[in-house]
């Protein structure tokens, strides 16, 4: 059973801050027997020539794994989108970043998705990692726990 909770997310698109309503529950998964919690922005998001779509959502799960899953295109060709996700609790508390696993980027929070062709909208799967941190009395993690919002800074 998946309970839904209202959360806002926001995003930094070029120099502005877009404000986002995400939904975080549990959601169900291949990994069912661990706890999960679903970001996901309700509206388009444009920074440059770029937008990301409608539903884009990033599934968060207790182990330290993050998956985001989305739909991304340029108004231009040979264009990229650059994205980092960063981790929030109550109150604003920095939790930390969702760490890419793409070999050569110099940055191993930055996600990087090329746009060949301002014509597709492509798609855009990301498995990814978080620092769990300490963990617990009932050994899940502190981080996850506390996780109540993901900001994108996003650019073109």
């Amino acid at each position: 059973m998946a309970v839904s909770l209202p959360r806002t997310l926001a995003g930094l698109a070029t120099a502005a801050i877009l404000a986002a309503t995400a939904t975080v529950g549990a959601a169900a998964d291949a990994r069912a027997d661990t706890p999960s919690k679903r970001f996901t922005w309700d509206h388009d998001i444009h920074a440059g020539d770029c937008t990301m779509f409608r539903g884009a959502s990033w599934l968060v799960v207790a182990d330290g794994t993050a998956i985001f899953d989305g739909r991304v295109t340029s108004g231009s060709n040979n264009d990229a989108w650059l994205m980092h996700a960063q981790l929030f609790g109550a109150n604003g508390k920095y939790l930390g970043n969702i760490i890419a696993q793409q070999p050569g980027v110099d940055d191993i929070g930055r996600f990087v998705k090329n746009l060949p062709d301002k014509r597709r909208q492509e798609p855009w799967h990301i498995e990814a990692t978080y620092n769990v941190g300490r963990r617990g009395p009932n050994g899940i993690s502190v981080v996850f726990t506390e996780l109540e919002r993901i900001n994108l800074q996003s650019h073109c």
